[in-house]
Parts: structure tokens; sequence; C-alpha cells
């Protein structure tokens, strides 16, 4: 992309208001939205914001729900000049407080005090009011060399870092995309699903904007399984990306709308790939938010899928892959190392961390660099492979975490001496976080009242799926922790009719803990609500048993699930 053919997203969508005033742009459960509404609202806003002080580079925290609020209030901040802080409602209020003091905010866009930080003023997007016009107007719009969004991410710390996206990366991706994906068709729409956090909704936004198309923003009730499905198919969707795991937890519905499911936030499994392969065109992608979403894709094969991995494709326009060894030379082709990614898509560094900065982004040929931390290999074609992580960061239902900083969190409780958190990959499963923690002298609390404490303090994917409380962690001989010796609990009563067997084999599978009884809290072994919709999938495979999200939920342990499904008949389908 050259310099004069830089538009920025919200002048586009200025330009799209104009050609097609009443083309819906978004669309939820509550009505739609046009592109000439949405240009009028962001105006609107931008003026709001203006008058509460926001011009060029100043930061503002935003605490809405995915959707009409928050993409409203992305393109009134960049409109204003300001840099968007993504913040999610549903974290708790002091993680977010402390977000955005991190990120220097001074203005909050939300309809809650309880996210605002000291000293920050609050603009409230449902009762929007014009301020006194800034002398000369507002600041042009997108700048390439400003800043477009500040986004946190996994840090060691207990508290995020902070990733500066730049306008000139965000409209790379944007060009990237339409030159990848080509003519959507006029009948396309495409799925707004990732959180505010998660940066997947800034790649599913420019995908719309891009095509000119309608967004369908998924209702926080229908995020997996069979009620995703029924979202997919009465909305009509043509053009989805899901977390690999959401990918693995939808039925075999048909979709006849579908065209193109991209698997994004985690390694995509062959089984999983198999499953869509003649279902649409699957698409596999890499990238992490230093690198503004996605900085390759690949649409998969069927000789894909016969493979141990799927590859997630060459680099997109405006990125370069290289794989290194630990001194930072370029290996030979086909050798393992380090992801480092090259381009216009890579990030600024971490705010207000310049030696953090240092350690991971540099210059190659004059372009930003990303040292990934990604273990990967790149073919003689140019083909990338993903091979693993280089260190102990692991991806969480869709989100970047270092075990390390859990830990940390963990130990600013009351009552927690030391802890250790491990990653357990079950089978067939998605990754969950495991802690073991050792309590002070005259505490003694429980792992549920841990888990309860933390997810008063942090974002939910923060929060280990079990909570074990122990004597002492073991220790190796050089003192440090020896992971590998850390336990999980095994349960008590042993199921024991074929039914219970298939049902305690398949919550085993899923939580990648042998030996859960029957009569096992399933929320004291790492149960969260993704795999609800698993449990129920599988059943109904295995067993021909079709049971309700609520009736497992509400059950709650093998033996009760057991029992709920020994009076259903299995479905005659």
């Amino acid at each position: 992309m050259r310099d004069r053919d830089f538009v920025p997203v919200s002048d586009r969508v200025s330009t799209l208001a104009r050609r097609f005033p009443h083309r819906v742009a978004l669309a939820d459960r509550t009505g739609a939205v046009t592109y000439a509404d949405l240009d009028q609202r962001a105006d609107v806003l931008a003026d709001t914001l203006s008058g509460a002080g926001v011009g060029p580079a100043t930061v503002v925290a935003v605490a809405l729900e995915r959707g009409v609020p928050l993409v409203t209030a992305a393109l009134a901040i960049w409109r204003s000049g300001g840099v968007l802080l993504p913040l999610d409602p549903a974290s708790p209020p002091a993680w977010n407080q402390s977000v955005a003091t991190a990120a220097d905010a001074t203005v909050l866009v939300s309809t809650s005090v309880l996210h605002r930080a000291p000293g920050m003023r609050q603009v409230d997007p449902t009762r929007p009011a014009a301020g006194s016009p800034r002398p000369g107007g507002r600041p042009a719009a997108g700048d390439p060399t400003g800043l477009a969004y500040v986004i946190p991410t996994a840090g060691t710390t207990g508290t995020p870092k902070l990733v500066m996206i730049g306008h000139d990366a965000v409209v790379n991706l944007m060009v990237a995309q339409r030159r990848w994906f080509g003519d959507l068709g006029d009948d396309a729409r495409v799925l707004l699903y990732a959180g505010p956090v998660a940066d997947g909704w800034i790649f599913e936004l420019l995908l719309g904007l891009g095509a000119a198309c309608r967004l369908e923003v998924v209702d926080r009730e229908s995020l997996v399984g069979a009620p995703l499905a029924r979202l997919l198919a009465e909305r009509a969707v043509t053009h989805a990306a899901l977390p690999a795991a959401v990918l693995d937890s939808l039925p075999e519905d048909d979709l006849p709308r579908l065209r193109t499911m991209l698997s994004v936030g985690s390694p995509l499994a062959p089984a999983t790939a198999r499953r869509w392969i003649d279902r649409c065109e699957l698409v596999n992608g890499y990238g992490p938010t230093e690198a503004t979403v996605a900085s390759t894709l690949h649409r998969v094969s069927r000789a894909d899928t016969d493979g141990e991995r799927i590859p997630v494709g060459r680099p997109i326009a405006g990125y370069d892959i290289f794989v290194v060894d630990p001194d930072g030379q370029v290996v030979a082709d086909g050798q393992p190392g380090e992801i480092v990614i090259v381009g216009r898509g890579v990030a600024r560094g971490y705010l207000n961390a310049p030696e953090l900065t240092a350690a991971r982004f540099g210059q190659v040929d004059g372009s930003r660099s990303y040292r990934t931390g990604d273990r990967g290999r790149r073919d003689a074609d140019g083909l990338v492979h993903l091979l693993g992580r280089m260190d102990a960061q692991v991806k969480v239902r869709g989100f970047r975490v270092e075990p390390a900083g859990v830990e940390a969190a963990l130990l600013r409780l009351p009552g927690v001496r030391s802890a250790a958190v491990s990653a357990v990959a079950a089978d067939a499963g998605p990754v969950s976080l495991v802690a073991h923690v050792v309590s002070t002298p005259g505490y003694q609390p429980s792992g549920t009242a841990l888990r309860a404490a933390l997810a008063r303090a942090v974002p939910a994917h923060l929060v280990p799926d079990l909570v074990v409380v122990v004597d002492a962690l073991p220790l190796t001989a050089a003192g440090k922790v020896d992971r590998r010796r850390l336990a999980v609990p095994a349960g008590s009563r042993p199921p024991h009719t074929p039914t219970e067997h298939a049902i305690a084999a398949i919550v085993e599978e899923l939580v990648g803990v042998d030996g859960v009884g029957l009569d096992d809290d399933l929320t004291d072994v790492g149960w969260h609500s993704l795999l609800t919709t698993q449990v129920a999938f599988r059943i109904e495979r295995r067993l021909g048993i079709r049971l309700a999200l609520e009736e497992i939920v509400r059950a709650g342990t093998i033996g009760r699930i057991a029992a709920v499904a020994a009076g259903r008949a299995p479905d005659p389908r």
C-alpha cells in the first residue's frame, strides 16, 4: 500500500454512506443501522468527544459491548483524532480502571461509571451532546503516522502489556483483506463475533467495511454450539471468523448460506478441519496482536487434513515472514526457529514500556519487525507452519495468557503464600489453566473461594479452571517448582453403567483430568461454559441422546448428567 492510497477507516464509512446510504451496515437482534445512520452517529459522538477535550493522541477508553455501540465509538474516536483503548465491560471494574490508568486514558466512553478511573472524564454514548467546536475544526481522521488503538495483551506481572497499533497498519489490513478475499458478493454478510478486547473484531469490521457489506452482530447468548449455529443460519451469515474451539463446538447442521469460515485464535486441529472441509471454504489464519490481528492466511485443502498440523499460510499483502535462530539469523527453508513478522502491519511497540519494546521490536530493511516467540518453519514456497511457543505462553479461549501473570494475580489475594499455574492440554479439548496454591498460616481457603476472589479482580480468561490448595509445591533439586509433579486430584465414586462411563470419558477428554468421580462438582475440575456445548455435542454424537445446555449446567455432575441421559430415548435422527 502506497501512502497516496491511504484512506482512513472512518473516511471509508463516509464514502459508503454517500454511495449506499440505505444499505445496512450492522444488524443485531434489536434492529439494523444503515451506513448513513452509522456515519451520522459517529459524527455526533466525535463532536461530543472533541468537546470533552479529545484531540490528536488522546487515549480514549471504551467499555461497551460488541456491535453498534463499540463500532460507533471507534469511528468517533478516530474522527476526533483520538486513540481507541477497548475494554471489556464484563471484566471487573478495578481491572479496567487499572488498564485505563496504565494507558494514560483521560476520557471514558461508557454507560457505566464503574469503569472510570480517578481523573477521567466520561462520555455516555447514549446521550451525546456536541461540545464547543475545536478551533480549526476536528483534526484529519486517521493520520497514517498516528495511533489507531492501544489494546491489552498478556503480561508476566499480572498486568497486561499495551500494544500500540497505527492507522497505517489498520488500513494495510483492510487493503490486504480485499486483495486476498476478492469480491465477497452483494449478498455477503460478515459475522461480528469477537469481544471488545479480542482484536478479532477489528479484522471482522474491516472485512465488512472493505466489502461494503452487512455485519451481523452475535448475541452474547449465542457464542457457542447449537445457538451459534442457529444464529448463523437465521442471519444468513456468509463469512465468519471463529476460534478453533468454538468451531469444534458447532453441530453439523446445514448452513447453506455460509461460504467462508476462518479458524482463528488457536491451532486448527486436522480433525476439526475434516468436519468443515466439504461444508464451505475453510481458511486458517495466524497473527499476534502485535501484528494487527492477521499476518498469514491459508485456504485449507483436503490434503492438509492428513498431516499433523494445518499450515497457517503465506504472508498477506504488506507483510513478510522470516524464521530465525536464537542469534537472529535466518534459518534454512524447512528448519524450525522463531517466527519474525516484518511489515507495515507490525505494531509500534508497547506503550510506556521501552525495554519490552526493544526486546521484541526492531527494523528490517527499513520496515518494522516483531519477534513473536512462536516456533515455526517456512517452506521453500513461503508456506508457514506454526509449531508452538518458545516460552510458557498459552492460548486460553482465544486469549494469550502468561501463566506467570496468573500466578502474580493469585499472589495478590489474601491468604495466598505461593502459587504455580500450569496449562493442561486436554485430549481433543481446549487448553485449561490449573493452579496449585499454598495458603499462608491461619488461612484455609478453598479452591472454589480462590477462583471466585480472582474472578472479581481479573478478566475471565485469567481465572484458572481449577484451583487446588496444597500443603507445599513440589520442587526440583535446583529449588524450582517441579510442574511435572503437580497432580490434579481424582474423583471418588467411579462410573458404573455404560452411560456413566461414556459421559465420564467425554468429560475427562475435555478437561484433561483422569478419574473424575460421579459426584464431583464439575466446576471444581475445570469446567466452563464452552465445555458445556462440547459435552452436549459429543453426547449426542456418541450416544444419540440430545440434552439441552441448561440441563447439563443444572445437573453439574457426571452422575446427574448420566441420570438425565438414561431417561432420554436416543434421537431417531
